[in-house]
């Protein structure tokens, strides 16, 4: 990795042990170069307690970006991995239960990352999500 990647990095990481809240575009940065890593796993964990402070289940952040790293770490990709974790917690815990409010908050979540520019969009994901959401209020 060059340089400045690391550097960028590392600093962020340093922000999640410090327990501050990153965004998921921070977090890709944070994790891009442990997708080979040995310390994966620690970065993961980092980054996973640093964006559950948006209010998503840490768990499910964590399934996310273990699914981004190992997906390749497409940029820009990790919301559509955290949708795609968020729906299947909801299938999971149960669509009138716990996956509710999972699928909630992560929809509450990507929202607030995309108007605040963090986030890039994802038709399909944003999709399902949204017709998820419409099936409660049915």
């Amino acid at each position: 990795e060059p340089p400045g990647v690391l550097a960028r990095s590392i600093g962020l990481l340093a922000r999640t042990m410090k327990m501050e809240e990153i965004s998921l575009l921070s977090a890709e940065w944070a994790l891009g170069p442990f997708e080979q890593a040995d310390a994966r796993g620690e970065a993961v964990d980092l980054v996973s307690s640093s964006c559950a402070q948006g209010g998503v289940a840490e768990g499910i952040i964590s399934d996310a970006c273990s699914s981004w790293l190992e997906a390749g770490c497409t940029p820009g990709s990790l919301g559509v991995e955290l949708a795609e974790q968020s729906l299947l917690a909801w299938e999971r815990d149960g669509v009138h239960d716990q996956g509710v409010v999972h699928l909630r908050k992560a929809q509450q979540y990507l929202e607030q990352q995309l108007a605040l520019g963090m986030l890039s969009t994802a038709p399909s994901i944003e999709r399902r999500l949204k017709t998820a959401i419409e099936s409660l209020e049915v």
